[in-house]
């Protein structure tokens, strides 16, 4: 059983401007075409990926702004950045990071950045980077050559004094407060990333899916019988539809998500 989606669309515009329901019926309709089209776009295309890229080249570039601003090649520092990230996080594969969804890519950028947090002096200039809103005290202390801290209780503490043990144990304090300071503001700050890009996402994704709505509207309208002095609901009736398309798009979403 096939359905006739422009036979459909061309019964709600018809019916729309005698009934209210049918005028939802047209609603449901056109924004359930226009998600499809607009899933299609992202799914056949390197739309995502590309937004995915800018939005964090974009993070990058603003914190190599604050811890290099007189660089006179800022596109350089934000290039390493990225293919160190992308050595880390994918193994350099660019389509697998920014392919995913904003979800997946922070949970994978997190875990690059918590590699270098952990091992700061295999990339010093990323972990600056990385920490560039720290303080300068944190950040030098983690990239400091620290003499190995004594463990405790691994190696009998005899042949240590009471002054030598308390010193170790204030340097592993100390090391252990900073690192944790400078984890949780450099997970806030990716948190941050994530949930900024996935605001830009939904309204550029909301103003596509009203443009979409509205051509296809206007296109259904040239081929339907409703009379000129229907523009005015015709009109509503797209812009309802392209704000109502995300939700129709929600509630498939959980459908098939009942349905597994």
């Amino acid at each position: 059983m096939t359905i006739d989606l422009g036979a459909n669309i061309e019964t709600g515009l018809n019916y729309a401007s005698h009934s209210f329901s049918g005028y939802l019926l047209a609603v449901g309709v056109i924004g359930g075409l226009t998600m499809a089209l607009l899933q299609a776009a992202k799914d056949l295309t390197g739309w995502r990926a590309r937004f995915n890229r800018d939005r964090l080249r974009e993070w990058l570039q603003a914190r190599v702004r604050v811890l290099n601003p007189d660089a006179t090649d800022q596109a350089h520092f934000v290039d390493q950045a990225e293919l160190e990230l992308l050595r880390l996080a994918t193994d350099r594969d660019a389509d697998a990071f920014y392919g995913a969804e904003l979800e997946a890519l922070a949970a994978q950028f997190s875990g690059a950045a918590l590699l270098v947090l952990d091992y700061p002096r295999l990339n010093s200039e990323l972990f600056r980077l990385l920490t560039v809103h720290a303080t300068t005290q944190d950040v030098d202390t983690l990239l400091q050559e620290y003499k190995p801290v004594i463990p405790i209780p691994g190696i009998a503490v005899q042949q240590y004094s009471a002054e030598k043990l308390t010193a170790e144990a204030e340097t592993r304090h100390k090391l252990t407060e900073t690192r944790n300071r400078i984890r949780h503001q450099v997970t806030q700050s990716i948190s941050s990333f994530q949930v900024s890009a996935a605001a830009r996402w939904q309204r550029r994704l909301k103003g596509y899916a009203w443009l979409t709505s509205t051509a296809l509207t206007f296109i259904a309208f040239l081929f339907s019988d409703v009379g000129w002095r229907q523009a005015g609901w015709l009109l509503l009736l797209s812009a309802v539809s392209g704000f109502l398309a995300p939700i129709a798009r929600d509630l498939l979403a959980a459908l098939q998500r009942l349905r597994a």
